[in-house]
């Protein structure tokens, strides 16, 4: 389990390392740990970007899950709030506390939060 966690953190660093721990340290609906979850999602390809002016950071990865293939973006504002993209859905005024389930309810359940 240690080295997955160290592939996903991998070319992390800041806080886009810390929205991933967020994820991984979460859990979903059903309270499968947040690892797990990224395993099912086949979460890949971690690719984080740093403050701008309007965002504090970005982390992007891709997924290969049950009902959604394709791209996850997660931006943070300024204001600790989170706003997730997955494919052409947008969910705004997301908390840390709910990246995890939030993801999982797209990508491996139905498709749609």
């Amino acid at each position: 389990m240690k080295n997955i966690v160290e592939g996903y953190l991998a070319g992390l660093d800041g806080y886009p390392k810390e929205m991933c721990e967020q994820i991984m340290y979460g859990s979903t609906a059903d309270n499968k740990s947040g690892v797990l979850a990224m395993m099912c999602w086949g979460a890949s390809n971690f690719t984080g970007f740093g403050e701008s002016e309007d965002q504090r950071a970005a982390l992007k990865f891709h997924v290969q899950a049950e009902h959604f293939t394709g791209e996850v973006s997660i931006v943070s504002s300024w204001l600790d709030t989170y706003v997730v993209g997955i494919g052409e859905h947008e969910y705004t005024d997301v908390y840390c506390d709910q990246l995890t389930e939030l993801i999982d309810n797209v990508v491996e359940l139905k498709g749609e939060a």
